[in-house]
């Protein structure tokens, strides 16, 4: 079997038929691919409607867990995966029309390690063929998403989502630990990704002060994860500075908005780790995280981008104590 695309769900039942559709409306043949579905725990009618797919589906899997994160999901789902290849889909996305024979194709041609493309982002039509032709799509370097990976290779360095403690960027982990193995890689300029931009994705979701201080907290854990990366891969060092600059800024932007005492222990933790402030860094010449807007967005912007010195986060607390004075 070709490939296995695994899908984690939980509470997806708003968008999961569009991931599912996208999926299955492709032009290659059922028993040449599969669709490997891991409910986690879902309280909505994902898993009901999972399993009305499944009747109609053969090459649909559904395998009903309890709910532990993404993390493990994706782990369940690696587990029981037979094609060659695996590609992580999140199950509020889409897959682009004619994705699964260009990515046929390319493995006909060289059978490599890892496929990475290209991914747009949508918020309310999944964009069609013509429409993505119009658009010039992204680089994913930190998302599992937009990449395939051959599964011999994945099981023979023993690469999983280690980190199921993370609520975000376990996937951004994942990749800085598989690209310190050295692997055959082809990039395509196809966009063969959609990510559908919305206030409950796990990047932008907004919730209890409990959500926020796990936010938090996986931004800090994640920030030690890649330097340990950055330090033993020279051969990707200015990408894994980027990666490292944005989870420590988005970490110090998050705590400049806290009160001081909440804010504190994690300060001493990345002071601790050698994080804040950041020195001896090899800084990408245009750090991912880099908005290019005007005005006072564009010195919000400044001020994140130096907030991890003394100066510039303490610059980034008085800006978010005057927002709390005007509001």
């Amino acid at each position: 079997m070709f490939l296995s695309i695994v899908i984690p769900v939980f509470n997806a039942e708003r968008y999961l038929a569009n991931c599912l559709d996208s999926c299955l409306e492709q032009d290659l043949l059922a028993e040449d691919y599969e669709i490997v579905c891991v409910n986690d725990g879902s309280t909505d009618g994902s898993l009901a409607l999972l399993r009305q797919y499944r009747q109609a589906h053969p090459n649909l899997v559904v395998l009903d867990d309890s709910n532990h994160g993404v993390a493990v999901a994706r782990n369940h789902g690696l587990d029981a995966a037979k094609g060659d290849y695996v590609w992580f889909v999140d199950a509020d996305d889409a897959i682009a029309p004619g994705s699964l024979r260009r990515l046929r194709l390319a493995v006909r041609a060289q059978q490599p390690d890892r496929i990475s493309f290209r991914f747009v982002e949508f918020t309310n039509a999944i964009p069609d063929s013509s429409a993505l032709q119009n658009r010039p799509g992204k680089a994913g370097v930190s998302s599992v998403c937009s990449n395939l990976f051959r599964r011999d290779f994945l099981l023979q360095h023993q690469l999983r989502f280690s980190h199921p403690e993370l609520s975000i960027a376990e996937d951004c982990v994942f990749m800085c630990e598989l690209r310190s193995h050295p692997h055959s890689e082809i990039s395509l300029d196809d966009i063969l990704y959609c990510y559908r931009q919305h206030a409950g994705s796990a990047m932008h979701a907004r919730g209890s002060r409990e959500k926020a201080l796990r936010t938090l907290n996986s931004y800090c854990k994640a920030a030690v994860l890649i330097r340990d990366c950055y330090v033993s891969d020279p051969q990707h060092r200015e990408l894994n500075a980027g990666l490292l600059l944005y989870h420590v800024h988005s970490a110090l932007t998050m705590l400049a908005a806290m009160p001081r005492k909440q804010a504190a222990p994690f300060l001493a933790e990345l002071k601790q780790e050698k994080l804040f402030p950041l020195r001896g860094l090899h800084y990408p010449e245009s750090p991912i995280f880099i908005q290019k807007r005007s005005g006072l967005r564009g010195l919000f912007d400044f001020l994140v981008m130096h907030s991890a010195t003394p100066l510039g986060y303490r610059l980034l607390r008085f800006w978010y104590f005057l927002f709390r004075l005007r509001s």
